[in-house]
């Protein structure tokens, strides 16, 4: 298995992109194969972590405050603004579960069910349940690039879970 992570160097020196990234979503800057990404597991591009759910019997969990995500959401797309209505969990449901603040440009990996090994690019800060992993991606990774990677690693990432 190998994923190929890029850096972006915007300075004065000029490289050629390797053949692996010839067909990159961006063509602005140095594309490098990150040394850090020896093993290829994804929690070295990032930090990598599973949502989490509030107990549904406190209904002071819910409402207003941070959009909460179930796997369902996680369909191989661009998340680029909440749904009307989309769920949402309150500060206090925040604090009080395993649930995480995701942060704009992560990747979302649906982990359990019929979603299992479909990808989403976040573009809005949220939460998400249980059965979504997050990846925050590193400074030196393109969260785009990583996205549209780990689209391509569907049926890898169901026979070897990578992560």
């Amino acid at each position: 298995l190998q994923i190929w992570a890029i850096t972006v160097n915007r300075g004065n020196q000029s490289r050629p992109r390797p053949e692996r990234c010839k067909d990159s979503i961006s063509n602005e800057g140095d594309f490098r194969v990150m040394s850090s990404f020896k093993d290829g597991k994804v929690k070295n591009l990032g930090k990598v972590f599973a949502g989490g759910t509030p107990k549904t019997e406190n209904a002071a969990y819910y409402g207003k405050g941070h959009y909460w995500l179930p796997s369902g959401r996680v369909q191989n797309t661009i998340l680029t603004l909440p749904k009307e209505g989309e769920a949402q969990i309150t500060d206090l449901g925040l604090k009080e579960s395993s649930a995480k603040l995701i942060k704009p440009n992560s990747v979302l990996v649906a982990i359990t069910g019929s979603t299992c090994s479909n990808v989403a690019l976040l573009k809005f800060e949220a939460t998400a349940n249980q059965s979504v992993v997050a990846i925050e991606p590193n400074s030196n990774v393109d969260s785009n690039y990583l996205f549209y990677g780990m689209l391509n690693l569907k049926d890898e990432i169901i026979k070897n879970f990578i992560f």
